[in-house]
């Protein structure tokens, strides 16, 4: 519990500290404290680690959206999103207008499923399933 009476501090997540710090009293160890060339070292790595990540995640999201902006399904257009900062032709090539493009795409395919749900209804109605 987050009252406890322990000398030991708690992180976010409660029992991660006491975890680590009973396994360095195991090993008879105490935890080596890194210097600030090494902390800002590793601050940078993880940065760049969680920068990768998201572009990684954003290529993903653009080559799931390629066959929906070629026209090639008939995905509607609804016109500009609100905020969506794209005035010309189509939509903003940036990170924004992917995140938009994203959305419509899966409201497009709620409508799509919905239709199909539909029908299945209908079907059964028919055959008196």
């Amino acid at each position: 519990s987050a009252t406890s009476s322990s000398p030991s501090k708690q992180d976010s997540t409660g029992t991660k500290r006491k975890r680590a710090s009973a396994a360095s009293c195991q090993t008879g160890r105490a935890k080596v404290l890194l210097s600030t060339p090494q902390k800002r070292l590793n601050h940078i790595m993880s940065e760049q680690k969680r920068r990768n990540a998201i572009r990684e995640g954003y290529a993903q999201l653009i080559s799931l959206l390629a066959p929906a902006g070629a026209q090639a399904i008939d995905m509607p257009t609804r016109g500009r999103p609100k905020g969506s900062g794209s005035r010309g032709k189509g939509h903003s090539k940036g990170k924004s207008g992917v995140l938009f493009r994203a959305v419509e795409y899966c409201r497009w395919l709620e409508e799509g499923r919905d239709a199909l749900m539909d029908e299945v209804l209908r079907l059964e109605a028919a055959a008196g399933i």
